[in-house]
């Protein structure tokens, strides 16, 4: 098995990186002055082919996050020099030259393209408002804004948005680009311009607690195998360098990536098949009045993707490809594509001399057909295993292009990636872990203590059962490093196992917004407090925390003051808060209180959270949360105003099955 480690390129400055993907060939632009040009087979190894545009297009000015669109012969090319506005740029070669078509077209910062299905354009920028989006009516003609619901209720950028199973996932950063908590949300809509809607575990990609930090800007491609997507993003380093990463993103009822990850990891599938056509040694030729060739290997299962390059050359006729005699059937003469012996119009002026891709996913008795990624039909099939593959022309000559299989769908592949520890899991039969380094870790399932018992015997573990709330139970177990494969169902977290630790600090003159953690990771069971003798008010104690980090460049404070993962409890004027933050702010409970308090108590038990205040016995505040945050460090956070004195401590709690 190949592997790869992130960052997977170096000293080249990959800042805001985009990925096109065309004719089974990957080509990379990142933020420089020339907008330098890399291209790969297989999105680990990359190639310097230098710069794409001349150095007087944009004098005096950094063309910011390059994308670049392939569409009916063409490359566009949208940048926004200095965030300054965008120009559109167009070449016949993916490696340039580019060259202005358009003025500055306005739209700030970071536009993104998507075509939808129906052949419409849409283009997406950031503002201070958040993410924008209009439809267009040209390559070089935008429409009225709309505010697409996508914010980081402060600087958002870099969106991107791709279609899958009709639904819209935009993802997008925000933060300051030299601030540690650079980090990447997403977001999914039903409609491609408005109501997209924060998934419920952003951030998706988030770093600050190691040298690899400042994690954002990604743009999204599909793989070498044709059914896993990649997240491609950059990190940044101490001269304000940024180097290249990439990791597996899945699309579905939400979005999960196996990631960020920074050390070693499976490298991208490659299909079972591909050819780029340089030679005909995999294929039948048969040429009498008309031309016709078959692949000599047949598909290898039958739920799979195949893909077709192909363009006219010369003369007017018919030509396409032959799936098992599943015919897809171009005419020269007219912008219909003809599939076992029906017509589908296509929705846009076809331009048949230029390459276009043909893309079919199929599984028993179904398959559907995507033209240049656009979902054009679905049909009825009988490919799959044994099946064999070819193109076809009457009266006209053709190119051939990239061709590849591969077997397997989207949510198959999904299901045997291996996520980094620590990580949120989807429900899956089988438990994939990629390891950082041998040691204790936790496990949280969601079903019942004896049948997960039942579950660890299957897969050669010994686990220690370490705490449970109605909902969760917590294992520890011993892992290897490297990639561990076990046989246990709905398991929804793993993480460093916590330590039950005794620890105590004084802390004096705190500022108006001040977080910290203390002491070892937290276990699933324990008590945390402060106790300030003078009273206080905007002073708080927080647990289950990660992820740390001020706003800005990295140094205000109170832009960042919730810029973390996990939860405080917070003593505001008459009132106790329990807040959940995911880089945000959200209230889960308050309770009012009428005395003055000099001691706050949390007891943390898995996900149920009871607060006490002074040396109360009975809770003031009890709350279980459904979709918890399980792992992480407690500390101290103040809200707005300074604190002289306080202490704040860290207790185990008496573990057992309740």
């Amino acid at each position: 098995m190949k592997l790869f480690c992130n960052p997977i390129k170096k000293h080249g400055d990959f800042a805001d990186p985009f990925v096109l993907r065309y004719n089974g060939k990957y080509y990379l632009y990142a933020t420089n002055p020339d907008i330098r040009c890399w291209s790969s087979p297989d999105l680990v190894e990359w190639k310097y082919e230098g710069p794409v545009i001349a150095e007087d297009t944009f004098p005096g000015l950094v063309p910011f996050a390059p994308e670049v669109t392939y569409w009916n012969g063409a490359f566009y090319m949208y940048t926004s020099p200095h965030g300054l506005g965008h120009y559109v740029l167009k070449s016949d070669n993916p490696k340039g030259p580019f060259e202005k078509i358009s003025g500055n077209m306005g739209r700030t910062i970071d536009g993104s393209i998507l075509i939808d299905d129906d052949g419409k354009w849409y283009f997406y920028w950031a503002d201070d408002s958040g993410i924008l989006g209009c439809e267009m009516k040209s390559p070089t003609e935008f429409g009225e804004p709309v505010n697409t619901g996508a914010s980081m209720h402060g600087w958002t950028e870099g969106a991107m948005v791709v279609k899958e199973n009709g639904l819209y996932y935009m993802t997008y950063t925000g933060n300051h680009y030299l601030s540690k908590g650079y980090r990447i949300n997403a977001a999914i809509s039903s409609n491609p311009l408005t109501g997209y809607k924060d998934i419920e575990h952003n951030p998706i990609i988030v770093n600050t607690e190691d040298p690899w930090v400042g994690l954002g800007h990604s743009s999204t491609v599909l793989g070498p195998d044709m059914l896993t997507r990649y997240i491609v993003y950059h990190n940044i380093n101490p001269d304000r360098s940024r180097d290249l990463n990439i990791d597996p993103i899945v699309l579905a009822e939400t979005v999960y990536v196996a990631g960020p990850c920074n050390y070693p990891q499976s490298a991208p599938n490659l299909p079972e098949f591909a050819d780029d056509m340089a030679g005909t040694e995999n294929w039948d030729i048969y040429e009498a009045t008309n031309f016709s060739c078959v692949c000599k290997q047949a598909l290898e299962a039958n739920v799979g993707v195949i893909e077709f390059n192909l363009r006219s050359t010369e003369g007017e006729g018919s030509y396409g490809v032959n799936i098992d005699g599943l015919m897809i059937e171009l005419n020269t003469e007219s912008y219909i594509v003809m599939v076992a012996g029906e017509d589908y119009q296509l929705p846009w002026q076809y331009d048949h001399s230029v390459l276009h891709s043909l893309q079919v996913r199929y599984k028993p008795n179904k398959a559907i057909l995507y033209i240049d990624g656009l979902k054009i039909a679905t049909l009825a099939s009988h490919i799959g295993t044994g099946s064999r593959i070819g193109y076809f022309s009457n009266d006209v000559k053709i190119d051939i292009g990239y061709t590849a299989f591969c077997a397997g769908d989207a949510k198959s592949i999904a299901e045997k990636l291996y996520y980094p520890v620590e990580c949120y899991l989807p429900s899956r039969n089988t438990l994939r872990l990629n390891v950082p380094k041998a040691g204790e870790y936790s496990l949280a399932t969601t079903i019942e203590e004896d049948v997960n018992e039942n579950l660890f015997l299957l897969s050669d573990l010994s686990p220690t059962f370490q705490a449970a709330s109605e909902d969760i139970t917590i294992y520890n177990t011993g892992l290897p490093y490297g990639q561990v494969e076990l046989a246990i169902e709905n398991v929804i977290a793993a993480y460093e196992t916590g330590r039950d630790d005794l620890f105590s600090i004084d802390l004096n003159n705190l500022t108006a917004y001040y977080k910290n953690c203390f002491g070892e990771i937290d276990s699933s069971e324990f008590e945390t407090g402060i106790e300030f003798p003078l009273g206080g008010d905007g002073i708080g104690v927080i647990f289950h925390a990660s992820e740390l980090s001020d706003g800005g460049e990295g140094d205000d404070k109170e832009l960042g003051k919730n810029f973390f993962i996990g939860y405080s409890v917070m003593i505001e004027n008459d009132s106790i808060a329990l807040y959940k933050h995911r880089y945000d702010e959200e209230e889960l409970d308050r309770k009012y209180h009428y005395k003055t308090i000099s001691k706050l108590r949390v007891k943390v038990r898995v996900n149920d959270f009871c607060v006490y205040v002074n040396d109360d016995i009975n809770p003031l505040l009890k709350y279980h949360d459904n979709s918890p945050i399980l792992w992480g460090r407690s500390g101290v956070r103040t809200k707005g105003n300074p604190a002289n004195i306080c202490k704040f401590y860290k207790i185990p709690l008496q573990q057992g099955r309740r």
